[in-house]
């Protein structure tokens, strides 16, 4: 008896409760458009489960939607995408009207591949990319992620005595 009881109260709390909405690009586009306010718009993405996608052709469409860039951040924070940044998406970006400060925000955010020789640099100078920008990408790219195992040679500037130096002290390589 007690199991029916327990089945049946499950049932009617299932049946009651409605399931959290999630939201997509379309609703976001929708309700940006609709006069909501960026708050309102912003903490409803912040709550909500999400089928957002905030790659950067999805960030485009918003964009010329009418979505404006403190949603768009919101969307990306919530859904971060899983292609890595490059040159051409930053090109493409900057192209959309999307402001360096937007654009600087994803580039410190999300994973990038920046291919930055000389003459690509000079050509997304002349295509509309800023300094600035193109600063960033030149600093993101130096970084290198080695997987794991891989082995690495140090040549060091300072000696190292095994019986002066301890655990925890620092080198010069």
């Amino acid at each position: 008896m007690k199991a029916f009881l327990a089945g049946a109260l499950f049932l009617c709390l299932a049946v009651g409760l409605p399931a959290q909405a999630t939201l997509s690009n379309s609703d976001v586009i929708k309700m940006a458009n609709a006069g909501l306010s960026d708050d309102f718009v912003t903490n409803l993405i912040d709550q909500q489960g999400s089928q957002l996608s905030s790659d950067v052709a999805s960030l485009i469409d918003m964009k010329n939607a009418g979505v404006n860039e403190r949603i768009l951040t919101a969307v990306s924070k919530k859904a971060p995408a899983s292609e890595p940044l490059n040159g051409d998406s930053v090109l493409r970006l900057t192209k959309a009207g999307l402001s360096d400060n937007f654009i600087a925000d994803l580039i410190n955010r999300q994973p990038s591949k920046f291919t930055v020789s000389g003459s690509r640099i000079v050509e997304l100078k002349e295509a509309g990319v800023s300094e600035r920008i193109l600063s960033l990408m030149v600093s993101d790219s130096g970084a290198r992620d080695l997987p794991a195992g891989t082995q690495i040679s140090v040549r060091l500037i300072d000696s190292i005595d095994s019986e002066k130096d301890k655990s925890g002290d620092e080198f010069r390589a």
